[in-house]
């Protein structure tokens, strides 16, 4: 064999459910041209030393929500995110979101073509995004169900997503508050839900529909229960929206899921009652794929709003086993490309907001997980002994590669797939500071937690673009962005992982 571009040897390489000691990786052109294990391996151009060190696939966030101006915010958050270890992103936007010039939108029709706006989208990230990518276009309104089809077969956006507390038009648009009293894109009601589900169904695999399931329609009553009673403690986000209406939506969706026969990925399953509605789903012959975000898994109810709410102790522990044991398949970060909570309130209120009107997102929106995924699954999963290093990449990698029909160029080691990949320490140690946030939010509230374990170095497609050398105190990036689109068309292989 020639000389390869790029030989890693030496480390612990862990993919496909198994660890191989000391495996080698060989790079050519991008792609992983052979694997091994021992002292017998190819001539390189470049070696990487990972002894000590694990090697995994790139991790694969599947939620991300641009805003705008989107131009300034693209080389940020790409950047957060291949700082972290993210070499692949599923997109998540609404359409006035991807575009250089959005327009105002005032009723359903003025919100962008997806024909328009997915193609100018690409263009504006060519030579800006850090990360590959897919889209997973959020649909906002009944009109665009007609672009569904060519959307599929012409720019290779397979998947869609609802966001369900949207839905139902002008009743719910002031449940955004100060966000803007009118929020005339989304527009919609069940009868847009089931027409997906079937559009969805004709397109065949791996097409799927995300839902964000949150019933508004119920949380407005209650908020507006809490108002009058002066709650003003931050759990009040929470009894807002509580546990019963996350899972009520999942048994409502799945049931009209099992009657199209419409794969279902649930973006945020965060509750024990959830969790239940999944098993009972799946036990019903639903094809039924489960998501949860780390912020779940970890933060009290104090921290702040979110959409949906963090939940109670008792559901960050059932989060954690259904990770565990399978019920839950894939983890992302709900990264929000937006600046809800200026960094100036937050140095004036500190982190953790005090106490006061618990439904002012300028005062209480927290930005979590934006380039933390990895780094907090690591060390409050791994090092905490609640999920294996095996089952991590399952669910940061090769699961959601298989979900959004990526795979096996994605979330794998082996010959012929992209050679992206993520050095993991596994015993470095760090606090989090302001400075390692990469975002252009500027702040975290993972500020001040010490995590054990680490990326310390990114590669994507065979170019290191993320390293840490040890001492250094921060991460730094090489070289200049050179993110691709990944287009999946319908009629690939559908890897369902339920």
């Amino acid at each position: 064999m020639e000389a390869v571009d790029l030989l890693i040897k030496g480390g612990t390489v862990v993919s496909q459910s198994r660890k191989l000691e000391k495996q080698w990786i060989a790079v050519k052109d991008g792609k992983i041209a052979a694997t091994g294990i021992g002292e017998t391996y190819p001539e390189a151009k470049k070696a990487i030393d990972a002894t000590g060190k694990y090697v995994l696939p790139g991790a694969i966030d599947c939620e991300a929500h641009t805003a705008q101006p989107v131009v300034k915010h693209i080389p940020a958050e790409t950047r957060a995110a291949i700082a972290s270890g993210t070499t692949t992103m599923g997109i998540q936007p609404n359409s006035n979101r991807l575009v250089k010039d959005p327009p105002a939108i005032n009723k359903p029709e003025d919100m962008p073509s997806w024909l328009v706006a997915i193609p100018e989208f690409i263009d504006l990230m060519k030579n800006n995004s850090w990360f590959d990518y897919f889209m997973i276009p959020n649909l906002n309104n009944e009109w665009m169900l007609k672009e569904v089809p060519e959307m599929a077969t012409k720019l290779g956006a397979s998947f869609f997503k609802l966001t369900l507390h949207c839905h139902g038009g002008e009743r719910l648009w002031a449940m955004w508050g100060n966000l803007g009293a009118k929020r005339g894109d989304f527009y919609y009601d069940d009868g847009m839900v089931f027409q997906l589900m079937r559009q969805v169904v004709e397109l065949g695999p791996p097409s799927k529909l995300a839902l964000h399931c949150e019933n508004w329609d119920i949380a407005r009553v209650l908020k507006q229960d809490l108002i009058k009673a002066k709650r003003k403690d931050m759990a009040a986000w929470g009894d807002h929206s509580p546990d019963f209406l996350e899972a009520g939506y999942v048994r409502n969706y799945a049931y009209y899921a099992k009657i199209t026969g419409c794969p279902l990925f649930i973006m945020h399953t965060t509750t024990r009652k959830t969790i239940e509605e999944v098993k009972k789903a799946r036990a019903d012959g639903v094809r039924i794929i489960a998501n949860v975000e780390p912020q779940y898994a970890t933060f009290d109810r104090n921290v702040g709003s979110i959409n949906v709410p963090v939940r109670p102790s008792e559901d960050r522990e059932a989060v954690w086993e259904a990770l565990k044991n399978g019920t839950i398949n894939t983890v992302s970060t709900d990264s929000v490309w937006q600046i809800i909570r200026p960094l100036e309130n937050v140095e004036k209120d500190g982190v953790i907001p005090p106490p006061g009107d618990p439904f002012d997102w300028s005062k209480t929106f927290f930005n979590g997980c934006s380039g933390f995924m990895l780094p907090v699954m690591l060390s409050e999963g791994v090092n905490k002994n609640r999920i294996s290093l095996e089952r991590l990449v399952e669910v940061c990698c090769e699961n959601p590669a298989k979900t959004w029909g990526i795979y096996p160029k994605k979330g794998v080691i082996a010959p012929g797939s992209d050679a992206d990949f993520v050095i993991v320490d596994l015993n470095r140690t760090k606090k989090v500071t302001r400075d390692m946030v990469f975002a252009l939010v500027g702040w975290s509230a993972y500020e001040g937690w010490e995590l054990k374990g680490w990326p310390v170095m990114t590669i994507l497609r065979g170019n290191v673009v993320m390293e840490w050398p040890d001492g250094a105190p921060n991460r730094k990036l090489i070289g200049d962005p050179f993110g691709t689109y990944i287009p999946v068309y319908p009629g690939g292989k559908d890897y369902l992982v339920t």
